[in-house]
């Protein structure tokens, strides 16, 4: 695609774009973490990012949480991410966070290739999991992992990674 055509991006959503650790506490009972949306916080510098990036790149967001928890997250926080460019968890996916992160990977790529008939090489996934990580490595998509949300990735060499929103811009732009 080349270096001056549109990408499309694909965010993870908890410890990337939005700090909602304060969700652990509530497992997986997703209308429990509804409820505590307004405890979470969008990281510092996001919401600027995204609104230039959508100028010029398609926005998805890529997450293991449940679809309709993602959806309620973006608009409470308003960012700029149309809600059909939305995958999550959905009933009958796998529990394990792996497993899980590689079946909603699949779905979504699935649809974002064909709806948009565009090569992986033209998507990037930004993510801060080592199971992020390894979801993108099975379907041959570019990761870059986060470190402002969670440090686990800064252990991992062969990984790229960067410690602010705005670097973003280093990589796709």
């Amino acid at each position: 695609m080349g270096t001056n055509c549109r990408k499309i991006i694909l965010f993870d959503m908890d410890m990337t774009l939005v700090n909602s650790s304060i969700a652990k506490q509530y497992g997986r009972n997703y209308k429990e973490v509804q409820k505590h949306i307004s405890e979470f916080s969008v990281f510092d510098g996001i919401k600027e990012v995204i609104e230039q990036l959508s100028k010029q790149h398609l926005i998805y967001i890529v997450s293991g949480n449940v679809g309709s928890t993602v959806k309620k997250v973006i608009q409470y926080f308003n960012l700029n991410i149309p809600l059909e460019n939305v995958y999550g968890y959905r009933q009958g996916y796998p529990m394990e966070n792996l497993a899980r992160k590689k079946k909603v990977m699949q779905v979504a790529l699935d649809n974002i290739l064909q709806t948009h008939n565009i090569s992986k090489s033209d998507i990037i996934y930004i993510g801060d999991e080592v199971d992020d990580y390894k979801a993108c490595l099975e379907y041959g998509v570019e990761f870059v992992g986060c470190l402002w949300g969670n440090e686990e990735l800064k252990q991992i060499s062969e990984i790229c990674t960067i410690n602010h929103p705005k670097e973003i811009f280093d990589i796709v732009l």
